[in-house]
């Protein structure tokens, strides 16, 4: 998604990217607080956003708990925003229905659960 971003000054010039974490005050400077793993994923966003000058157009988000979850999501809907769920599998996906019940366009993976959801929920059943 951030590579797909930087490679698209169209994106870039219309819109930023905001990308939500859980925990992390300054998402790029608290990163030693995260998982090895979490800190690759972090630190190659990084590395991108320095290789491309993007920094500005690129802001991890803290999202402490549900409540501030839910008013990020209509703070979103009123800007047009597209919700992205970046993973290949999804078992569940509660994110992306609750995304799609506000009114969030969603883009998340057709391997999991949520799309048979998605599909109900926008048909009304």
């Amino acid at each position: 998604m951030v590579r797909a971003y930087a490679r698209s000054k169209e994106l870039q010039n219309r819109t930023n990217l905001v990308i939500f974490v859980r925990g992390l005050k300054n998402g790029f400077e608290d990163i030693n607080k995260l998982s090895e793993k979490e800190q690759r994923i972090i630190g190659e966003i990084k590395r991108i956003m320095e290789d491309h000058n993007l920094f500005g157009k690129i802001s991890l988000f803290d999202v402490p708990g549900q409540e501030e979850l839910a008013s990020a999501y209509r703070y979103f809907v009123r800007k047009r925003s597209i919700f992205v769920l970046p993973a290949f599998y999804e078992p569940f996906g509660l994110a992306p229905i609750e995304a799609a019940a506000v009114g969030l366009a969603v883009v998340a993976t057709k391997n999991g659960a949520q799309l048979s959801l998605l599909i109900k929920a926008n048909m009304g059943f």
